[in-house]
């Protein structure tokens, strides 16, 4: 969102852009209502009335305690988080991530326990940072630098994507420019 923001701001200075942050179904209800001319988020489960385009994909890594034992090791198999509690975004802000995140660990021969589920990718890495518990995220999440944190490659990571949605009937001027704005990169 940063990106396209200074990129709309660029093209369009005389237009304000107002960012606000929701959970997903309260996301696509206030776009598909016109409260919200468009959307960045994970795919939501509702696209009935959306038009939808990815903008941006990037695999998950793991984000783990700096004192986890894991913590030095180059890359990590799911497989290796087993037996650690996971902290994961809550089914209701993200549920593509959310099932994305319980796949790859079906995948990797376990169901991740004593889930921590939170509605921010930020208060995630807090309560990683706090030693609670594992975490898979987006790997754009490690530009956070939160102290108490290291960012893992994940072997065979999934990836996740980012869709950028709108109304087929929304009518205000200024969304056309939005979405003529080339992809962030």
């Amino acid at each position: 969102m940063p990106a396209l923001a200074r990129s709309y701001a660029a093209a369009f200075p005389g237009v304000g852009l107002k960012i606000r942050e929701m959970l997903a179904d309260e996301l696509v209800a206030s776009v598909i209502d016109g409260k919200t001319d468009a959307a960045i988020a994970f795919p939501p489960e509702r696209q009935i009335g959306l038009e939808m385009r990815t903008i941006y994909t990037e695999p998950l890594c793991v984000a783990i305690g700096r004192r986890h034992g894991l913590a030095k090791a180059a890359r990590i198999r799911v497989a290796e988080l087993a037996s650690d509690r996971f902290v994961i975004s809550s089914r209701a802000a993200s549920p593509a991530l959310y099932d994305t995140i319980i796949g790859h660990c079906r995948s990797g021969g376990f169901e991740p326990h004593s889930l921590f589920e939170t509605d921010l990718l930020q208060t995630i890495l807090n309560l990683v940072a706090e030693g609670v518990g594992v975490a898979l995220v987006p790997r754009s999440m490690s530009r956070a630098r939160l102290r108490g944190v290291a960012f893992k490659p994940l072997v065979k990571a999934p990836i996740v994507h980012q869709i950028l949605f709108w109304s087929g009937r929304n009518r205000n001027p200024c969304l056309d420019g939005f979405l003529r704005l080339p992809p962030p990169v």
